[in-house]
């Protein structure tokens, strides 16, 4: 599965580091998903539970908030994920 992801991440960087492997897309791609899961949990819950007159972009800036709280002051940078 890793060997395929490689070659259409090739793909799609055209130019890329000719040092960069499978391992080291994996090793990235398994610190992303416990990010995005956990900031996804956040958003999801507030989706759930609304207050009211909160917008989407509300909802999105109080779980980045809550993320950065429960991460030591760092922030969520996987948004585009």
């Amino acid at each position: 599965m890793w060997n395929r992801i490689f070659q259409v991440w090739r793909e799609k960087m055209g130019t890329y580091d000719e040092s960069r492997t499978t391992n080291a897309l994996q090793s990235r791609w398994s610190k992303i998903v416990p990010a995005v899961n956990k900031f996804h949990a956040l958003y999801e819950r507030l989706q759930r539970n609304p207050k009211s007159g909160a917008s989407q972009e509300d909802m999105r800036r109080e779980a980045m908030r809550m993320y950065e709280d429960i991460n030591q002051g760092q922030s969520f940078k996987y948004e585009h994920c």
